[in-house]
């Protein structure tokens, strides 16, 4: 009788638990969450991130870092600085410029302020996503009817929470767009949160696990402090980009190389030399490159429209020839159905046809020699194409 008395005794409390976490709303979340923020300079904290991005080989990459962000009255690049520490190397962003800090190898890369990419462009940028940049970023959502929010009792490390569910609409080519947090509504604090997309038969998804977040601890100058201790040890160098001259295609008029590779889907060998005395479009392109699956549609427009005048487009492919992506070809192909035919190529030999942006479009003429290059994709290329084609098949 006694365990009987505890049991129910335990069932209504969960209950009372799962009523009072449930008194609050998606506004009242949001608008909590924010309040805290604005009230705050800075905020610091360690952070476990795992991310899979659509077309890893990999099944995640998984950091742990420190990570320190105190706002910066008047910055357009971050808004804060930043200072994020992880195993290895170190990013700090000062509002003057980008540093990479790399301990093993005792040397320090600066960048310049708009060279962002130094945090942003790598998957170490992932660490500072939290809503403290932007509080007001949860109630937007609020007001897109598209967007749904629900809310649930959870737990994570023995702590009561909401889980809050951000569902968005589906947009093709993404589908299932939705992000989760779990929400200690005592603080108010986002303990953990995640999100998920699926795009063309794959998943992408990233988790952030966040402990001992605090508030105001720790000052843009003592982050400068931090700075020059490795600055007095270390080599600096300056981040040298490449000019507009390093990126340059092979120049109008070049015959263009040889090209030797695999037939995608078949994996019989193949090379450019046995394509010519045509019209031939050269398409760089590679799975995950969301530009290059944008030409794919017109490229098939045209491949259909000229192939009986004497047209003849060859896809490029120097990324996707491994066991993984193989076997998501036909997945792939009901998504991009494709209308000629795409080489599979050495990733290395990229360099010596100047293909340095994807997607990188040769068009040549029937000796092999460059008409046109297209560098990227945009609404106004198929028709660029469709005219040059109908100047040179006459």
């Amino acid at each position: 009788m006694k365990k009987t008395i505890l049991i129910l005794l335990s069932i209504v409390a969960t209950s009372s638990l799962a009523w009072q976490l449930l008194d609050w709303t998606p506004s009242q979340i949001a608008e909590e969450l924010a309040k805290k923020y604005k009230r705050h300079q800075a905020v610091s904290y360690q952070v476990d991130y795992q991310a899979k991005y659509v077309g890893m080989k990999e099944d995640t990459v998984n950091i742990r870092a420190t990570v320190h962000q105190i706002r910066l009255e008047g910055d357009t690049v971050f808004g804060r600085h930043i200072w994020i520490e992880a195993d290895s190397f170190i990013n700090y962003y000062n509002g003057t410029n980008n540093y990479l800090i790399s301990i093993g190898e005792k040397k320090i890369t600066r960048y310049t302020q708009d060279q962002d990419f130094a945090i942003n462009g790598n998957v170490i940028g992932g660490t500072i996503q939290t809503y403290f940049d932007k509080p007001s970023k949860l109630s937007e959502t609020l007001e897109d009817d598209k967007t749904k929010w629900s809310l649930t009792p959870s737990s994570y490390q023995n702590q009561d929470l909401i889980k809050a569910t951000i569902q968005y609409p589906d947009e093709d080519p993404f589908f299932n767009k939705k992000y989760t947090l779990w929400v200690d509504t005592k603080s108010p604090e986002i303990i953990r949160k995640s999100f998920v997309v699926e795009f063309q038969g794959d998943t992408q998804y990233n988790d952030w696990r966040f402990r001992g977040i605090r508030y105001d601890q720790i000052t843009p100058e003592e982050l400068e402090l931090k700075f020059e201790q490795f600055a007095n040890e270390f080599t600096i160098e300056d981040y040298v980009a490449k000019t507009e001259k390093d990126y340059a295609p092979l120049a109008d008029g070049t015959h263009f190389p040889e090209i030797e590779g695999q037939l995608m889907g078949e994996g019989k060998a193949v090379k450019l030399s046995d394509y010519l005395g045509q019209i031939t479009i050269l398409d760089f392109w590679y799975m995950t490159c969301f530009p290059c699956l944008s030409a794919i549609p017109g490229l098939n427009n045209l491949q259909e429209k000229y192939e009986d005048k004497g047209l003849q487009v060859i896809g490029m492919n120097p990324y996707n020839n491994n066991e993984k992506d193989i076997e998501r070809l036909p997945t792939f192909l009901e998504h991009n159905p494709m209308s000629y035919p795409t080489f599979y190529i050495n990733k290395d030999s990229t360099d010596s046809y100047r293909v340095f942006m994807f997607p990188t479009l040769y068009v040549l003429d029937k000796d092999g020699d460059i008409l046109f290059t297209q560098l990227g994709h945009g609404p106004d290329v198929e028709g660029k194409l469709d005219s040059l084609i109908q100047v040179h098949l006459k």
